[in-house]
């Protein structure tokens, strides 16, 4: 349940993040995204995989676990039109070029469509990274209907994903329960482990025309968007050899602290 209601925000982040993207010709950065479950074809125990018990939920997820990566790079036949993107740690990666950093702004805005978002985000146009401290429900989609459909089209092959959970939780498992090994999802009573299912992906709001209840119009939406200060804490989620993970790990194992030992 913690998982879906995660699922349930981020995909509309992932949804608006999209829109704005394309609408201002910008690269997405794809949002921080936590799993609150491991990810394994078989049976888990309080959403982790046997001999990881002490795992600690939730956790940064890798992209795989939560997104149809393929799909994100043309699909397996190249036919899913693509979006410039990069990883969730880009911005916080210590290699992240300075004067990259240097132009880094933060704003808050209202819900606006395509163009609203171009004539309010202008004075930005050469900010080197635009960050929205919200993105959920703030996209009311576009006013020319070729971008919308291109923009429908692309949301319906990225942001949607399906998944299921193979639970042992409150379950006898061996001699007298379910016997080892036995399947997920589906079979015969007591002869194989219940799942849960991740809940279905947003509604695409497209067309500007046709306002999602989030949108109210207002007479000037230019003056709603608001200027923050860029936190100076954000946790870096990079994976390379400068990362504070990284050297944790390895500190570690010089101290001959091996992990699991």
């Amino acid at each position: 349940d913690r998982f879906n209601k995660e699922e349930a925000h981020m995909r509309r982040v992932l949804r608006d993040a999209i829109g704005f993207a394309l609408a201002l010709n910008r690269t997405l950065v794809l949002p921080r995204m936590l799993c609150y479950c491991d990810n394994i074809w078989k049976e888990m125990k309080h959403c982790r995989v046997g001999g990881a018990f002490g795992m600690t939920l939730p956790f940064d997820c890798p992209a795989d676990h939560i997104l149809q990566l393929v799909n994100w790079f043309g699909g397996r036949d190249g036919a899913v039109p693509k979006i410039d993107f990069r990883e969730p740690g880009f911005l916080t990666d210590p290699r992240l070029a300075p004067e990259i950093r240097r132009s880094w702004s933060r704003v808050s805005l209202p819900p606006m469509s395509a163009e609203q978002a171009r004539a309010a985000l202008q004075k930005y146009e050469t900010t080197r990274v635009l960050e929205l401290s919200h993105a959920k429900d703030t996209f009311c989609g576009f006013e020319a209907s070729d971008e919308g459909n291109a923009y429908a089209g692309l949301v319906n092959h990225l942001v949607p994903y399906s998944r299921h959970f193979c639970m042992e939780d409150g379950l006898k498992v061996g001699p007298g329960g379910i016997p080892y090994y036995s399947p997920c999802c589906h079979g015969a009573p007591g002869r194989h482990f219940p799942c849960k299912f991740l809940i279905g992906g947003p509604p695409v709001y497209a067309n500007a025309k046709d306002r999602p209840p989030f949108c109210v119009p207002t007479p000037d939406q230019t003056l709603a968007v608001r200027e923050e200060q860029v936190p100076a804490d954000y946790p870096d989620l990079s994976a390379n050899p400068r990362s504070r993970q990284f050297h944790k790990v390895v500190d570690e194992f010089r101290s001959g602290l091996k992990r699991g030992g």
